[in-house]
């Protein structure tokens, strides 16, 4: 994950997206329900930091706009900036963690070696090799 604010946003695009894909599919591709819960989980660390960066990066910005001089106007955009700090670097740690990179690695596997064909019938099978 770069040091780009929009790239936890984009992350979370994408496993919103992944995550949905699955859910569509879920009727003839059934994935292992513990890339559901990972997803979920990711998903989470990454939303505190997407969250927070919105409200010290913009939100903020707005609301204050007429008092941007104001010492406890200041101060909250300084605490609120402090804050989303913390949560891009827990961020970032779970991106870094052995956790995802379990998960990425069984994801891709289980694409590669075809996993989601186990709990296919045969007719599904038929369908999915066209």
């Amino acid at each position: 994950m770069g040091q780009d604010p929009s790239s936890v946003h984009q992350m979370r695009v994408g496993l919103r997206r992944l995550r949905s894909a699955l859910d569509l599919f879920a009727p003839v591709i059934l994935a292992p329900a513990h890339f559901d819960n990972e997803l979920r989980w990711i998903a989470g660390e990454l939303g505190q930091a997407r969250d927070w960066e919105v409200l010290s990066g913009t939100t903020l910005k707005k609301a204050f706009d007429i008092a941007a001089d104001d010492a406890d106007v200041m101060a909250v955009q300084h605490a609120a900036r402090n804050i989303a700090t913390e949560n891009r670097k827990a961020a970032v740690a779970a991106v870094n963690s052995v956790r995802y990179t379990r998960l990425m690695i069984e994801f891709a596997l289980w694409i590669d070696q075809k996993g989601w064909r186990t709990n296919q019938s045969i007719n599904q099978r038929k369908f999915s090799t066209r």
